[in-house]
């Protein structure tokens, strides 16, 4: 009877222990999560940079002498954004021209202006496309940048990471 009691007072010690080690390792758990939400920043609204170089689909096979036109966008502030529209240097006047200033109107959107008229460039997927503000003389407008019936309204431009070959572009 006593190697029963024994045996019964080593198991019930056992048992004891397991358990308390068991709250332990659960209080020391619910300590480290509380300090891990301690140590999370808070969130910030983000704020997407387009920055970069856009171009047409022509510009892979510029060797060949295609015409191509490149959207250069640069930050300026969480808001506005410089951007440009050059085209390859051409014997005659480039394809296609704008420089100027674009506001955020809208996520990926931007308003921009050469004092008489407004475009808008709306950058999506690594894309920037280039419409009229919606009146009716858009079609006008998208043409005024370009010369030979080109428009601007034309072009998908996509967004490349390769650098742009200077030689051929139109100077700014």
């Amino acid at each position: 009877m006593t190697k029963q009691t024994i045996l019964a007072l080593v198991i019930s010690v056992a048992l004891a222990s397991c358990k308390e080690s068991t709250k332990t390792n659960v209080n020391e758990q619910s300590v480290t999560k509380t300090e891990d939400v301690k140590e999370q920043p808070k969130a910030t609204k983000s704020v997407i940079d387009y920055s970069g170089d856009y171009v047409t689909e022509e510009y892979s096979r510029r060797k060949e002498g295609f015409d191509w036109l490149v959207v250069s966008a640069k930050k300026l502030t969480d808001s506005t954004m410089h951007l440009s529209v050059r085209a390859r240097a051409d014997k005659k006047k480039g394809t296609c021209s704008f420089e100027g200033n674009g506001t955020k109107i809208s996520v990926g959107v931007y308003k921009a202006t050469d004092g008489a008229n407004t475009v808008l460039f709306t950058f999506k997927d690594n894309k920037v496309t280039i419409d009229g503000e919606g009146k009716a003389d858009d079609v006008s407008t998208l043409h005024w940048f370009c010369s030979g019936g080109a428009s601007l309204g034309d072009y998908t431009f996509r967004k490349t990471s390769e650098p742009l070959d200077e030689a051929q572009l139109v100077s700014k």
